[in-house]
């Protein structure tokens, strides 16, 4: 049961790092908005758009990355029930290894972008894991 708990946790904590980045691509589609005509299903589409996009967006990006894994690392941490730091550093792990693979396929990226958002995800959710902790011993 054990087990269960500290596997739901990581889903839970993954499920709410995806809404909350969600709602960040929201808000940064209304800050940043595309230009008119913009095609998503456009091949190449969205590489001509990161090519355009200002570093003032990619901050946004970034912040929310760190954000949801934060929260993700929180929640995984207070759901499990044992070793909940590990839940919270999986769930971090996870979203570093989806981040990644999101900067491979869009090959446009800055460097300094690379850098940054591989930063933020795990000690984002080692974080949110040591804020559970503080909440629920």
């Amino acid at each position: 049961m054990q087990s269960l708990r500290n596997a739901l946790g990581v889903i839970f904590g993954l499920i709410s790092s995806f809404i909350l980045i969600k709602q960040a691509e929201r808000i940064n589609f209304s800050l940043y908005p595309p230009p008119t005509g913009f095609d998503p299903s456009k091949p190449g589409a969205l590489e001509e758009l990161m090519k355009m996009t200002p570093d003032g967006a990619l901050l946004v990006v970034i912040f929310a990355h760190f954000l949801a894994s934060l929260i993700a690392g929180l929640v995984a941490a207070l759901v499990s029930t044992e070793k909940r730091m590990n839940s919270a550093v999986i769930t971090g792990a996870i979203l570093l290894a989806l981040g990644i693979a999101t900067l491979i396929m869009v090959k446009v990226y800055p460097g300094w972008f690379w850098v940054a958002d591989i930063a933020v995800y795990i000690p984002a959710a080692v974080l949110g894991g040591k804020l559970a902790l503080r909440y629920k011993p």
